[in-house]
């Protein structure tokens, strides 16, 4: 079994927060935060930032609380149809195909 995990290297992050950091401004400026985090994590998965370190320091970078970062990924992601998230062996994040 693989159990090496994907780090995405920091010049694709620093990329991927300055678009998404458009994207919240562009499309949702007056959602809520919960709502902004979640957009924010679904894009950042999107965009091949899939760890749970990378996510989470990424959310931190943008200005979100790392708690509420990590409550959304724990109960957000899983199997079932309400989840948005899927997690693998290797620890990389995936966007469920709910």
């Amino acid at each position: 079994m693989n159990t090496t995990t994907k780090h995405t290297p920091a010049a694709s992050i620093d990329s991927a927060l300055a678009d998404i950091q458009q994207l919240l401004s562009e499309c949702c400026p007056a959602s809520n935060k919960h709502e902004r985090a979640t957009v924010a994590i679904e894009a950042l998965i999107i965009a091949g930032v899939c760890t749970h370190s990378e996510i989470v320091g990424a959310m931190r970078a943008m200005g979100f609380d790392y708690r509420h970062a990590n409550i959304l990924l724990k109960t957000m992601t899983g199997k079932a149809s309400h989840h948005r998230w899927t997690l693998d062996g290797a620890g990389t994040y995936g966007v469920a195909a709910n």
